[in-house]
C-alpha cells in the first residue's frame, strides 16, 4: 500500500462524511471524463478516489461544489501515486458492512451499540442509566470499553449483556427476553366500613314497687340515629 498517512487524512476529509470518515455510500458527485463529457455518479470514498486515479480516462472530480484531480490527491499524500491496492484498503475501512472497521482523519473514541430484543419494546439500560428508548435502537457515541446494556419489560426477567465497543465499530447487544412468574404481594389490608345507623329499639317495662299494688307498665321506643349518620 502506498497511501500515506497524510494521504488518508486528505481523503477522509475531502470525500468522507462529515464526521471525516471513509462511507460506503451516500455521497453524489460528477466527474469530467477527457472526453470532456459530465458523468454524474454516486457511491462512496473508494469509488470516487478510483475515478481520480483513472487518469486516462478521468480529468477531474466535482464534490461539494469543488473539483479534484488526481495531481492534487497526489500531493496530498506525499507526492506518492496511488495504487489500485490503495483503493481496495479505503473500501475495507468504510465501516461496511457493519462491523467493519471505519477509518476517520480524527482518531475516534467511541462506537456504537445496536440492541435488539424478542420480543421488542424493551427499555434500554446503559450501565444500569436509563437511555430513554426501546428496542430495536442503536446507541451511538457510546466510549469504548466494556459496557452492560440490560433490557428490561413488564412481565419478563431483566436481561444484562456485556459488549465491548471498538473505536469507530458498531458492537450487538441482543436477548430473547424470558417469562417472569406472577408476584404475590402480601401485607396488612385495611377496610373502612361506613355504616349508617337508623334501627328503632322497642324497650317494655314492667316496674312493681313493693310498696304499692298497682303495676306500672309500658311501651317506650328509642331512636338511635336519624339515617344520615355515618
Amino acid at each position: 500500500m502506498t497511501l500515506t498517512e497524510n494521504g488518508k487524512k486528505y481523503i477522509a476529509t475531502t470525500f468522507g462524511n462529515v464526521s471525516k470518515c471513509y462511507v460506503a455510500s451516500g455521497i453524489n458527485w460528477s466527474y469530467t471524463g477527457t472526453d470532456s463529457q459530465t458523468y454524474n455518479e454516486s457511491g462512496g470514498t473508494a469509488q470516487i478516489v478510483s475515478r481520480l486515479i483513472m487518469t486516462s480516462l478521468v480529468q477531474s472530480v466535482t464534490y461539494n461544489e469543488h473539483n479534484y484531480t488526481y495531481a492534487a490527491l497526489k500531493t496530498a499524500n506525499d507526492n506518492t501515486d496511488i495504487a489500485l491496492g490503495d483503493v481496495q484498503w479505503i473500501a475495507q475501512n468504510d465501516g461496511a458492512p457493519t462491523g467493519e472497521a471505519q477509518y476517520c482523519s480524527t482518531a475516534l473514541s467511541t462506537g456504537s451499540i445496536s440492541c435488539t430484543t424478542t420480543p421488542s419494546g424493551a427499555s434500554v439500560y446503559l450501565d444500569g442509566v436509563s437511555q430513554g428508548v426501546v428496542t430495536p435502537v442503536t446507541l451511538t457515541n457510546v466510549s469504548a470499553g466494556s459496557h452492560t446494556v440490560t433490557f428490561a419489560l413488564s412481565g419478563y426477567n431483566a436481561c444484562p449483556v456485556t459488549v465491548t465497543v471498538a473505536a469507530g465499530v458498531t458492537a450487538t447487544a441482543s436477548c430473547t427476553l424470558t417469562s417472569a412468574p406472577p408476584q404475590i404481594v402480601t401485607g396488612d389490608i385495611m377496610l373502612l366500613i361506613k355504616v349508617k345507623i337508623n334501627y328503632i329499639y322497642t324497650i317494655t317495662t314492667s316496674i312493681i314497687p313493693d310498696n304499692v299494688t298497682d303495676v306500672i307498665t309500658g311501651a317506650t321506643e328509642i331512636v338511635i340515629g336519624n339515617g344520615d349518620n355515618k
